[in-house]
Protein backbone atom coordinates (compact mmCIF):
# COMPACT_ATOMS: atom_id res chain seq x y z
CA UNK A 1 0.00 0.00 0.00
CA UNK A 2 1.27 3.48 -0.84
CA UNK A 3 1.84 5.80 2.11
CA UNK A 4 2.21 9.50 1.27
CA UNK A 5 3.74 11.74 3.95
CA UNK A 6 5.55 15.08 3.84
CA UNK A 7 6.74 17.93 5.97
CA UNK A 8 5.76 21.62 5.70
CA UNK A 9 2.16 20.78 4.90
CA UNK A 10 -0.71 23.14 4.20
CA UNK A 11 -3.90 22.04 5.96
CA UNK A 12 -7.67 21.85 5.79
CA UNK A 13 -10.23 20.85 8.42
CA UNK A 14 -12.19 17.63 8.24
CA UNK A 15 -14.69 15.80 10.52
CA UNK A 16 -15.30 12.10 11.21
CA UNK A 17 -17.43 10.21 13.76
CA UNK A 18 -16.41 7.27 15.89
CA UNK A 19 -18.66 5.27 18.23
CA UNK A 20 -17.95 3.23 21.36
CA UNK A 21 -14.57 4.75 22.20
CA UNK A 22 -13.53 3.72 25.75
CA UNK A 23 -13.29 6.58 28.21
CA UNK A 24 -9.79 5.45 29.25
CA UNK A 25 -8.31 6.94 26.10
CA UNK A 26 -7.59 10.26 27.82
CA UNK A 27 -8.63 13.89 27.63
CA UNK A 28 -8.00 16.43 24.90
CA UNK A 29 -5.39 18.18 27.07
CA UNK A 30 -3.20 15.08 26.77
CA UNK A 31 -3.42 14.88 22.99
CA UNK A 32 -1.19 16.57 20.40
CA UNK A 33 -1.90 20.19 19.49
CA UNK A 34 -1.87 20.24 15.69
CA UNK A 35 -2.57 22.99 13.16
CA UNK A 36 -5.78 21.38 11.91
CA UNK A 37 -7.96 19.14 14.08
CA UNK A 38 -10.92 16.85 13.80
CA UNK A 39 -13.07 16.38 16.92
CA UNK A 40 -14.37 12.84 17.16
CA UNK A 41 -18.03 13.10 18.15
CA UNK A 42 -20.36 10.63 19.91
CA UNK A 43 -17.60 9.65 22.35
CA UNK A 44 -18.32 9.57 26.12
CA UNK A 45 -18.84 13.03 27.59
CA UNK A 46 -15.68 12.78 29.70
CA UNK A 47 -13.52 12.10 26.68
CA UNK A 48 -12.32 14.22 23.78
CA UNK A 49 -10.20 13.07 20.86
CA UNK A 50 -8.14 15.08 18.43
CA UNK A 51 -6.89 13.76 15.12
CA UNK A 52 -5.05 15.90 12.59
CA UNK A 53 -5.93 16.06 8.93
CA UNK A 54 -3.14 17.75 6.97
CA UNK A 55 -2.93 17.77 3.20
CA UNK A 56 0.61 18.30 1.92
CA UNK A 57 2.06 17.68 -1.51
CA UNK A 58 1.93 13.92 -1.96
CA UNK A 59 5.10 11.94 -1.30
CA UNK A 60 4.67 8.23 -2.03
CA UNK A 61 6.39 5.87 0.39
CA UNK A 62 5.90 2.20 1.22
CA UNK A 63 6.56 0.06 4.29
CA UNK A 64 9.28 -2.15 2.85
CA UNK A 65 11.53 -4.31 5.02
CA UNK A 66 15.18 -3.52 4.29
CA UNK A 67 16.77 -4.71 7.56
CA UNK A 68 17.54 -8.21 8.73
CA UNK A 69 16.17 -10.15 11.72
CA UNK A 70 18.92 -8.93 14.08
CA UNK A 71 17.87 -5.32 13.51
CA UNK A 72 14.24 -6.05 14.41
CA UNK A 73 15.14 -8.14 17.46
CA UNK A 74 17.26 -5.25 18.75
CA UNK A 75 14.39 -2.78 18.26
CA UNK A 76 11.99 -5.20 19.99
CA UNK A 77 14.28 -5.33 23.03
CA UNK A 78 14.38 -1.52 23.13
CA UNK A 79 10.60 -1.27 22.99
CA UNK A 80 10.32 -3.99 25.67
CA UNK A 81 12.62 -2.03 28.01
CA UNK A 82 10.56 1.08 27.38
CA UNK A 83 7.39 -0.87 28.17
CA UNK A 84 8.85 -1.98 31.50
CA UNK A 85 9.54 1.66 32.38
CA UNK A 86 5.96 2.59 31.52
CA UNK A 87 4.54 -0.24 33.63
CA UNK A 88 6.73 0.77 36.56
CA UNK A 89 5.69 4.43 36.35
CA UNK A 90 1.95 3.92 35.77
CA UNK A 91 -0.29 1.64 37.80
CA UNK A 92 -2.57 0.54 34.96
CA UNK A 93 -2.98 0.86 31.21
CA UNK A 94 -6.21 2.81 31.78
CA UNK A 95 -4.08 5.75 32.91
CA UNK A 96 -4.50 8.62 30.43
CA UNK A 97 -0.70 8.94 30.22
CA UNK A 98 -0.35 5.42 28.73
CA UNK A 99 1.22 5.98 25.30
CA UNK A 100 -1.25 5.58 22.43
CA UNK A 101 -1.15 5.79 18.65
CA UNK A 102 -3.74 7.13 16.18
CA UNK A 103 -4.10 6.32 12.48
CA UNK A 104 -6.38 7.70 9.77
CA UNK A 105 -6.95 5.27 6.90
CA UNK A 106 -9.26 7.47 4.80
CA UNK A 107 -6.68 10.05 3.71
CA UNK A 108 -4.74 9.90 0.45
CA UNK A 109 -2.25 12.45 1.74
CA UNK A 110 -1.39 14.31 4.89
CA UNK A 111 -0.59 13.67 8.51
CA UNK A 112 -2.33 10.36 9.01
CA UNK A 113 -0.89 9.22 12.32
CA UNK A 114 0.55 10.44 15.60
CA UNK A 115 0.95 9.50 19.24
CA UNK A 116 -0.65 10.76 22.46
CA UNK A 117 -0.01 10.25 26.16
CA UNK A 118 3.35 9.58 27.74
CA UNK A 119 4.06 10.11 31.43
CA UNK A 120 7.06 12.43 30.98
CA UNK A 121 9.17 14.13 28.35
CA UNK A 122 12.10 11.71 28.61
CA UNK A 123 9.84 8.72 28.03
CA UNK A 124 8.26 10.34 24.95
CA UNK A 125 11.68 11.33 23.57
CA UNK A 126 13.01 7.80 24.05
CA UNK A 127 10.00 6.34 22.23
CA UNK A 128 10.50 8.78 19.35
CA UNK A 129 14.18 7.82 19.10
CA UNK A 130 13.46 4.08 18.95
CA UNK A 131 10.55 4.55 16.52
CA UNK A 132 12.74 6.74 14.28
CA UNK A 133 15.42 4.05 14.19
CA UNK A 134 12.80 1.39 13.49
CA UNK A 135 11.37 3.47 10.63
CA UNK A 136 14.73 3.29 8.84
CA UNK A 137 14.26 -0.48 8.67
CA UNK A 138 11.12 0.11 6.59
CA UNK A 139 12.92 2.46 4.18
CA UNK A 140 11.55 5.72 5.57
CA UNK A 141 12.96 8.51 3.38
CA UNK A 142 14.10 11.91 4.66
CA UNK A 143 10.92 13.67 3.48
CA UNK A 144 8.82 11.55 5.84
CA UNK A 145 8.28 12.14 9.54
CA UNK A 146 9.73 8.84 10.84
CA UNK A 147 7.61 8.52 14.00
CA UNK A 148 4.39 9.13 12.07
CA UNK A 149 5.59 6.70 9.39
CA UNK A 150 6.33 4.00 11.98
CA UNK A 151 2.93 4.36 13.65
CA UNK A 152 1.11 4.26 10.32
CA UNK A 153 2.98 1.14 9.17
CA UNK A 154 2.09 -0.45 12.51
CA UNK A 155 -1.57 0.49 12.04
CA UNK A 156 -1.66 -0.97 8.54
CA UNK A 157 -0.09 -4.20 9.78
CA UNK A 158 -2.62 -4.53 12.60
CA UNK A 159 -5.51 -3.72 10.27
CA UNK A 160 -4.45 -6.36 7.74
CA UNK A 161 -3.52 -9.12 10.19
CA UNK A 162 -5.38 -12.44 9.73
CA UNK A 163 -5.05 -13.09 13.49
CA UNK A 164 -7.90 -11.78 15.61
CA UNK A 165 -5.67 -11.42 18.68
CA UNK A 166 -3.23 -9.22 16.74
CA UNK A 167 -6.00 -7.07 15.22
CA UNK A 168 -7.42 -6.47 18.71
CA UNK A 169 -4.34 -4.40 19.57
CA UNK A 170 -6.04 -1.62 17.60
CA UNK A 171 -9.58 -0.28 18.05
CA UNK A 172 -10.84 0.26 14.51
CA UNK A 173 -14.02 2.10 13.57
CA UNK A 174 -14.48 2.94 9.90
CA UNK A 175 -11.31 4.82 8.95
CA UNK A 176 -9.91 5.61 12.39
CA UNK A 177 -7.61 3.28 14.31
CA UNK A 178 -6.55 3.71 17.94
CA UNK A 179 -3.59 1.67 19.20
CA UNK A 180 -4.08 1.91 22.96
CA UNK A 181 -0.82 0.15 23.87
CA UNK A 182 1.54 1.80 21.38
CA UNK A 183 4.78 0.58 22.97
CA UNK A 184 3.75 -3.06 23.39
CA UNK A 185 2.19 -3.11 19.91
CA UNK A 186 5.45 -1.73 18.48
CA UNK A 187 7.45 -4.46 20.21
CA UNK A 188 5.14 -7.15 18.83
CA UNK A 189 5.34 -5.58 15.36
CA UNK A 190 9.14 -5.89 15.52
CA UNK A 191 8.75 -9.61 16.26
CA UNK A 192 6.59 -10.02 13.16
CA UNK A 193 9.05 -8.03 11.06
CA UNK A 194 11.94 -10.19 12.31
CA UNK A 195 10.04 -13.29 11.22
CA UNK A 196 9.32 -11.84 7.81
CA UNK A 197 12.94 -10.77 7.38
CA UNK A 198 14.00 -14.40 7.83
CA UNK A 199 12.12 -15.27 4.66
CA UNK A 200 13.30 -12.17 2.77
CA UNK A 201 16.19 -12.61 0.30
CA UNK A 202 19.46 -11.53 1.92
CA UNK A 203 20.24 -8.95 -0.76
CA UNK A 204 16.94 -7.20 -0.01
CA UNK A 205 17.77 -6.70 3.68
CA UNK A 206 21.41 -5.77 3.31
CA UNK A 207 22.68 -9.13 4.60
CA UNK A 208 25.50 -10.68 2.58
CA UNK A 209 27.04 -14.11 2.42
CA UNK A 210 30.78 -14.34 3.09
CA UNK A 211 33.47 -16.79 2.06
CA UNK A 212 33.41 -16.29 -1.73
CA UNK A 213 36.57 -14.47 -2.76
CA UNK A 214 37.53 -13.69 -6.33
CA UNK A 215 41.23 -13.14 -5.54
CA UNK A 216 43.63 -12.46 -2.66
CA UNK A 217 43.11 -8.71 -2.91
CA UNK A 218 39.35 -9.13 -2.60
CA UNK A 219 39.73 -11.42 0.43
CA UNK A 220 42.03 -8.89 2.10
CA UNK A 221 39.58 -5.99 1.66
CA UNK A 222 36.54 -8.01 2.74
CA UNK A 223 38.42 -9.02 5.90
CA UNK A 224 39.35 -5.38 6.49
CA UNK A 225 35.75 -4.32 6.09
CA UNK A 226 34.63 -6.89 8.66
CA UNK A 227 37.19 -5.49 11.11
CA UNK A 228 35.95 -1.95 10.46
CA UNK A 229 32.35 -2.92 11.11
CA UNK A 230 33.35 -4.80 14.24
CA UNK A 231 35.21 -1.79 15.69
CA UNK A 232 32.44 0.67 14.83
CA UNK A 233 29.66 -1.51 16.16
CA UNK A 234 28.13 -0.40 19.46
CA UNK A 235 26.70 -2.72 22.16
CA UNK A 236 23.62 -4.47 20.79
CA UNK A 237 23.87 -2.65 17.46
CA UNK A 238 23.17 -4.87 14.41
CA UNK A 239 25.84 -5.09 11.73
CA UNK A 240 23.42 -3.92 9.06
CA UNK A 241 22.91 -0.65 10.92
CA UNK A 242 26.69 -0.05 11.12
CA UNK A 243 27.00 -0.82 7.42
CA UNK A 244 24.26 1.70 6.61
CA UNK A 245 26.13 4.37 8.60
CA UNK A 246 29.32 3.56 6.71
CA UNK A 247 27.53 3.89 3.37
CA UNK A 248 26.14 7.28 4.38
CA UNK A 249 29.70 8.48 4.97
CA UNK A 250 30.73 7.24 1.52
CA UNK A 251 28.04 8.83 -0.62
CA UNK A 252 29.32 7.59 -3.96
CA UNK A 253 28.83 3.92 -3.08
CA UNK A 254 25.55 2.07 -3.47
CA UNK A 255 24.22 -0.60 -1.12
CA UNK A 256 23.66 -3.05 -3.96
CA UNK A 257 27.19 -2.82 -5.33
CA UNK A 258 28.73 -3.06 -1.87
CA UNK A 259 26.61 -6.14 -1.14
CA UNK A 260 27.68 -7.72 -4.44
CA UNK A 261 31.32 -6.86 -3.77
CA UNK A 262 31.33 -8.33 -0.26
CA UNK A 263 29.54 -11.45 -1.48
CA UNK A 264 32.04 -12.04 -4.30
CA UNK A 265 29.48 -11.29 -7.03
CA UNK A 266 31.77 -8.90 -8.90
CA UNK A 267 31.81 -10.17 -12.49
CA UNK A 268 29.17 -8.36 -14.52
CA UNK A 269 27.88 -6.46 -11.47
CA UNK A 270 30.71 -4.36 -10.05
CA UNK A 271 32.85 -2.48 -12.56
CA UNK A 272 36.61 -2.13 -12.10
CA UNK A 273 36.13 1.57 -11.39
CA UNK A 274 33.50 0.91 -8.72
CA UNK A 275 35.59 -1.88 -7.17
CA UNK A 276 38.51 0.52 -6.85
CA UNK A 277 36.24 3.11 -5.25
CA UNK A 278 34.94 0.58 -2.71
CA UNK A 279 38.45 -0.59 -1.83
CA UNK A 280 39.70 2.99 -1.56
CA UNK A 281 36.89 3.79 0.89
CA UNK A 282 37.67 0.66 2.92
CA UNK A 283 41.36 1.61 3.02
CA UNK A 284 40.56 5.12 4.21
CA UNK A 285 38.32 3.81 6.98
CA UNK A 286 40.94 1.25 8.02
CA UNK A 287 43.60 3.95 8.23
CA UNK A 288 41.41 6.15 10.42
CA UNK A 289 40.87 3.20 12.78
CA UNK A 290 44.56 2.28 12.84
CA UNK A 291 44.07 -0.98 10.98
CA UNK A 292 46.18 -0.02 7.99
CA UNK A 293 49.32 2.06 7.69
CA UNK A 294 49.17 4.81 4.99
CA UNK A 295 52.26 3.47 3.22
CA UNK A 296 50.88 -0.04 2.78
Amino acid sequence: MVLPFARNARHVDSRRRINDVPSSEGRASNLPKWDAITHIENAPASTSYVIATLHPPVRHQTCKIIKGPAFWRARREEFDRLLQRQRSALTHDTDGRWLRGYCRFDLQAGRRSSRAGGYDGRFISDFDEIATHAATGLRCVSECEPVEFWIYCLGLDLKASPDKEVRHQMLLNESLGIVHGLVEASAAYCSRLAGRALSTPQSATGQVSRGIYVDKRHKRFVSLFEEIIGLRRGPGQPKTSVQEDWLEENHGLSRTQLTDYLGGRIAGRVSAKKRNAIEKAISASAQRLGLLHPDR
